[in-house]
């Protein structure tokens, strides 16, 4: 039983860190933070809101091209 609970701790880390990076967040901060606080790390991250994209990080349609003002043209 005892040499179960790390392979079940470095699942959970796993699973943190995928979790994190399909909600926006940094994959391996995530599964940094899995490995060392374990159950605590995945209801955090269960718990709060995933990251919602900025108008920066959208990504523009490669149909309109920018012109030399920003401008779509």
């Amino acid at each position: 039983m005892e040499s179960l609970i790390p392979v079940v701790w470095l699942w959970l880390a796993i699973i943190t860190g995928g979790l994190a990076q399909s909600r926006g967040r940094s994959g391996w901060t995530w599964f940094v933070l899995g490995l060392l606080l374990g159950p605590i790390a995945a209801t955090w991250l269960v718990a709060w809101k995933p990251v919602q994209p900025t108008a920066k990080e959208i990504p523009t349609s490669p149909a309109a091209p920018i012109g030399p003002e920003g401008n779509p043209t």
